[in-house]
C-alpha cells in the first residue's frame, strides 16, 4: 500500500513539474529577481490583518527604523507615512489591469494617488510582470523616488528540488492566491536572513456565512476598516465564488506557506510569525516582547 502511495505521489509531482515547465514560456514575462543574493538582516512584512494596528502601536518607535514591506492598500492609512516602508507589493489585477471592474476604479485611483503623493523616501514598488503592459495605473505614478520592479507570479508545482530551482531564479512561486505569498518570496530572493510577519491574521474562517439565497458571504476585515467592514459576496471574473471555491482558494494559500517555509530553509532564511492569534500554522511563532534582539539587530538608517 505504501509503495502504491509513493508511486502515486511521484506521478503527481512529475506531471505537475511538466505542467509548470509548460507554463513558464507562456506566463513568464520577466527574467526574475537577481540570483545574486545580498546578505541582508531582517525584513518585517506588514500584512493588513486586524491585528496590525495593535502591533504598530506597540512597536512603532522601533519599526520606523527597520526594513519594512507594505502591501495592497496599506498606503491609504496614516501609518504609511509614519513607517515609510522600503518595499511595497501590489498583486490584485484590479489595481493595474486596463479592463478592471469599473466599480473598483475609485479604489485603484485612491491607492496610486496615496502612494504617489505620500512617498517622500526611496521605495521599491513590486508588481506582477503582467502590469508592465498595462497603462491604467502608470499615469498616477510620477514620483521619482518610487522604483518599479516586476516579478513573475507563475504557479510552480512539482518535485521540491525542481520548484526550489525555479523559485530561486524568480520564474514563479507557489500559487499566489494572496499578496502575502509573493511578498514572502520577494523577501527571500532579496537575501534577507530573517523575515517577520505582522498583521498576518488570516482569520477568515469565522467570518464565513451562507444566506438564504445560497450566497456565500465573507467579512474581510483589515486593520484600517475592521470597524466598518461588512459581509459581502466574494467575486471572481465572470461571477461570484461558491463555498467550495473559497475554501479551496484558502486551502491552497495555507499550503503555499509550507512550501515557502521549505524554500526559505533552503536559502538560509528564517521566517517568524509575530502575529497574535494568526491562523497560519507554517511558520515558527514568536512574541517580539521576548525577542527584542530581532528588533534591535534590524535597525537601519532610512534615507529621506
Amino acid at each position: 500500500m505504501q509503495f502504491i502511495v509513493l508511486i502515486r505521489d511521484v506521478l503527481i509531482d512529475f506531471t505537475s513539474s511538466i505542467i509548470s515547465l509548460i507554463r513558464i514560456p507562456f506566463f513568464c514575462r520577466y527574467r526574475g529577481l537577481s540570483i545574486n543574493r545580498k546578505s541582508l538582516q531582517t525584513l518585517f512584512i506588514l500584512s493588513n490583518g486586524p491585528s496590525l494596528e495593535l502591533s504598530i502601536e506597540k512597536y512603532k518607535d522601533k519599526l520606523n527604523n527597520l526594513d519594512l514591506l507594505g502591501l495592497n492598500m496599506f498606503a491609504i492609512d496614516p501609518y504609511y507615512i509614519l513607517l515609510r516602508p522600503k518595499y511595497y507589493v501590489v498583486v490584485s489585477p484590479d489595481m493595474w489591469e486596463d479592463n478592471s471592474d469599473i466599480r473598483l476604479l475609485e479604489k485603484r485611483k485612491r491607492l496610486w494617488k496615496a502612494i504617489n503623493t505620500n512617498t517622500s523616501w526611496s521605495m521599491d514598488l513590486y508588481l506582477p510582470s503582467e502590469a508592465k503592459n498595462n497603462s491604467a495605473w502608470k499615469k498616477y505614478l510620477t514620483n521619482d523616488l518610487i522604483s518599479i520592479r516586476y516579478f513573475n507570479r507563475t504557479p510552480i508545482e512539482g518535485f521540491r528540488f525542481f520548484k526550489n530551482i525555479l523559485f530561486r531564479y524568480g520564474l514563479g512561486m507557489p500559487r499566489p492566491h494572496n499578496v502575502l505569498i509573493p511578498s514572502l518570496m520577494i523577501g527571500i530572493n532579496m537575501g534577507y536572513n530573517i523575515i517577520v510577519l505582522l498583521g498576518a491574521d488570516h482569520s477568515w474562517l469565522p467570518e464565513l456565512s451562507v444566506n438564504d439565497n445560497n450566497e456565500v458571504l465573507v467579512c474581510q476585515k483589515h486593520f484600517y476598516d475592521q470597524n466598518t467592514a461588512k459581509p459581502a459576496v466574494m467575486g471572481k471574473r465572470g461571477g461570484t465564488r461558491k463555498l467550495h471555491e473559497i475554501l479551496h482558494k484558502w486551502q491552497l494559500s495555507f499550503q503555499a506557506y509550507f512550501e515557502i517555509n521549505e524554500y526559505a530553509k533552503s536559502q538560509k532564511t528564517k521566517i517568524y510569525n509575530a502575529t497574535p492569534n494568526s491562523f497560519i500554522d507554517a511558520f515558527e511563532r514568536i512574541d517580539l516582547d521576548y525577542n527584542s534582539v530581532i528588533l534591535s539587530a534590524s535597525s537601519r538608517s532610512k534615507s529621506v
